[in-house]
């Protein structure tokens, strides 16, 4: 079984990604359409391939049932909904980019820490699975960091906020890395794997109802003949 220590540094460096999509929207003001919408159907499609076939998988082989796994991927389902609803619904009285923002930055943040657990438990099932899902989890942090920011920088923000923001994001995930490490003895592998099945269904339910939807709807802002900056505004109903 890998060391608890090389588990969390691969959750910890997933965590980190995040400011790599805040250091790519705050290098510029504008980005075309077709950029963001390919980052974001790719880190969808990394998303689902990677709960598939590698947190599922290693979810049953350590002993979890079907039916179980069933159960954690609808409440990883219910988690992301009932987010998405609750940060439509708030109302923080701030300009509509700045609340737009907060609310993303929060929403991801809670949703992060149970994901920041993820590669962690994986890592402490195998080290190949630590590693992939620490790869899948950076991949897809990259265009939530450009969530938070990007409405920040477009309301007129400075990018000091924005990475404020972001950081705010990247907590709950570092959150729920520290969990997993203070807890390691008490993470069995039924534990675990529930745990991964759980993660299994938020991204899953991200990527389908948050990140897809968004990448398409901003492949299709871009004309076929032309690859016009768009600002970055636009990006419709960023991931919670």
């Amino acid at each position: 079984m890998p060391d608890t220590l090389i588990a969390f540094g691969l959750a910890v460096a997933a965590g980190l990604c995040t400011f790599i999509g805040w250091a790519i929207a705050a290098s510029r003001r504008t980005w075309s359409a077709k950029v963001f919408g390919s980052v974001m159907l790719l880190a969808a499609a990394a998303m689902v391939a990677i709960s598939g076939f590698e947190l599922l998988p290693t979810a049953l082989d350590s002993g979890l049932s079907w039916r179980a796994a069933g159960g954690w991927l609808a409440l990883g389902a219910v988690i992301v909904v009932t987010m998405h609803v609750v940060a439509h619904r708030l109302d923080l009285g701030a300009n509509r980019m700045s609340r737009s923002a907060l609310l993303v930055a929060i929403a991801i943040g809670l949703h992060n820490i149970p994901e920041g657990a993820a590669p962690f438990g994986a890592a402490m099932l195998s080290l190949q699975a630590g590693v992939v899902t620490a790869i899948a989890v950076g991949l897809h942090n990259i265009p939530e960091g450009i969530a938070v920011a990007a409405p920040v920088l477009a309301g007129g923000g400075s990018r000091l906020r924005a990475l404020g923001y972001t950081a705010v994001a990247t907590g709950g995930e570092i959150t729920g890395t520290v969990l997993a490490l203070i807890f390691a003895e008490a993470l069995t592998d039924a534990r675990t794997a529930a745990l991964l099945a759980l993660v299994a269904g938020i991204m899953i339910t991200l990527s389908l109802v948050e990140l897809a939807p968004a990448g398409v709807h901003l492949l299709r802002q871009s004309s076929p003949s032309t690859d016009a900056p768009v600002d970055t505004a636009p990006i419709p109903s960023p991931p919670t």
